[in-house]
């Protein structure tokens, strides 16, 4: 009976975790560059299923094991040779995907989300500190308190993608602290009005990402296409101010593309200027007839408005 479940549990690792996946793995940790006499798969499972038997766990008992299970017979050095930093590296990219398999995150996103390959959040919180830290940790309001940090905090939904926290002063602005780069491609990018940036909505653009945060109260962008069109004696909206026509309006969905033009960095004493297409989402709050605002570089076909 104990055999037959060492038995049950081995097919089941190797189901996990197929031959195919140990040796894509294998070749890009350099834990190998051609199978030879010790093969990578069968030495990953002896080490994974066999270094704990026995009272001794001894590199001579695991090339003992090995021969068991492959029937070959090896010389000591071919054995020994296997052990390096590439080998390390391929046992930890084998334990990450063994957690991501057991805890479900290896699934994508389902729903709305399905189009994206992870969903990013960041935002920051605010701690006070002891007075005596103040010129380490200058706080905003020192009215009431004189020393304060801020946990700038990015999170993938999951588990997968960028996380990572970051502690700086309160007096430090949430957007410089918040980079992007190719990491961002096929991600959704989450964040409030701190990390409000044209700068920043381009650089996530240029990397191949998206992002979705509210439109602050004093943009007022123009109105250069409509994505959803409306019935009947609906207000003209291309080539108006967006501020200026959602007081007029009582669509519940208002969808359109508008174009912004913001201050590119400064290069050699000069700021050059830009454009940039986005789209705004807004929804009417019936209640008080105003709209909850959204800007975006998400296009309709991947994500809808509602």
């Amino acid at each position: 009976m104990a055999r037959g479940r060492s038995s049950d549990i081995r097919r089941e690792l190797r189901k996990a975790i197929p031959e195919s996946a140990v040796n894509e793995l294998a070749r890009s940790t350099g834990a190998v560059q051609r199978q030879r006499r010790v093969r990578i798969y069968e030495l990953v499972w002896v080490l994974v299923l066999g270094f704990a038997i026995g009272r001794k766990r001894t590199l001579a008992a695991l090339r003992r094991s090995y021969e068991r299970e492959t029937g070959q017979t090896l010389e000591e050095s071919s054995f020994y040779k296997r052990f390096s930093p590439g080998l390390a590296r391929l046992l930890k990219k084998l334990l990450a995907r063994a957690f991501e398999e057991s805890l479900g995150v290896a699934r994508g996103l389902e729903g709305p989300l399905a189009a994206f390959r992870d969903v990013i959040l960041t935002d920051s919180t605010v701690i006070r500190l002891h007075d005596l830290l103040e010129k380490r940790f200058p706080a905003c309001r020192t009215n009431h308190t004189k020393a304060a940090l801020k946990a700038h905090t990015i999170m993938s939904v999951r588990g997968l993608g960028e996380q990572s926290i970051k502690v700086t002063a309160e007096r430090e602005h949430d957007g410089p602290v918040f980079r992007v780069g190719p990491w961002v491609r096929d991600h959704l990018l989450m964040f409030d009005l701190g990390y409000f940036r044209y700068q920043l909505f381009a650089c996530i653009g240029r990397n191949g990402g998206y992002f979705l945060t509210r439109l602050k109260a004093n943009a007022n962008p123009t109105i250069v296409a409509v994505n959803r069109v409306h019935r009947g004696r609906a207000i003209p909206l291309v080539g108006e101010r967006l501020r200026d026509v959602v007081e007029r309006m009582q669509r519940q969905v208002l969808d359109v593309e508008v174009e912004v033009r913001f201050p590119r960095r400064r290069y050699a004493g000069r700021v050059h200027r830009d454009t940039q297409r986005l789209r705004v989402v807004g929804l009417l709050n019936r209640e008080t007839g105003d709209y909850h605002l959204y800007v975006t570089n998400v296009p309709p076909d991947k994500l809808a408005a509602e």
